[in-house]
């Protein structure tokens, strides 16, 4: 059994329970490809995570397990950077309340849901495997969302043809404006 949970073996439990972890270091590097590539091709930088996130239920070693989690960690732990970049370039002053407490309680949502689905899942298929091949489905989906319905900044909505030119003056006119010179 590659997971051990008697009282002997709690640190190999330990560590499985807390390895939703985000990298320091990642938090503080990558986010700055938010800004240089803009939020959606940093998103789907992120998304090379969905792979690791299979490929984590096909493991055979715990050490196989352990490197793929902090992989996941790595391309997972930049991703409130482009959101927040998003939320920046698309909501008028007025909205950016309402727009991070969307997204606040959206990713809490989710925190708060994955012990009782991860659980569910194990009770009903009998492995823990399964969790993490769910979890690469919901982020294929997530990829495909992104990929049809997002567009990094309002200009590119309206450079689709998405979006027209009354909703891009009104999220224009409400943006917060940097002085000339200065970087943002």
């Amino acid at each position: 059994r590659l997971l051990d949970v008697r009282p002997g073996r709690r640190l190999e439990a330990a560590v499985l329970d807390r390895l939703n972890f985000k990298l320091p270091l990642v938090d503080q590097v990558l986010p700055i490809l938010a800004d240089r590539l803009g939020p959606k091709l940093t998103m789907y930088i992120a998304m090379v995570a969905i792979v690791l996130t299979f490929l984590t239920g096909l493991t055979a070693s715990f050490g196989q397990l352990l490197l793929l989690r902090v992989a996941v960690a790595i391309g997972e732990g930049h991703q409130w950077a482009p959101a927040l970049r998003a939320q920046a370039d698309w909501f008028p002053q007025k909205e950016k309340g309402r727009a991070a407490a969307l997204l606040v309680t959206a990713g809490l949502g989710g925190l708060g849901l994955m012990p009782l689905l991860a659980s569910l899942t194990v009770a009903t298929t009998g492995s823990w495997r399964f969790v993490f091949f769910w979890l690469a489905a919901a982020g294929a989906l997530a990829l495909f969302v992104l990929n049809r319905y997002f567009f990094s900044t309002p200009k590119d909505a309206v450079a689709a043809g998405r979006m027209g030119f009354a909703e891009f003056d009104y999220i224009r006119a409400g943006l917060v404006r940097l002085p000339a010179g200065s970087r943002g």
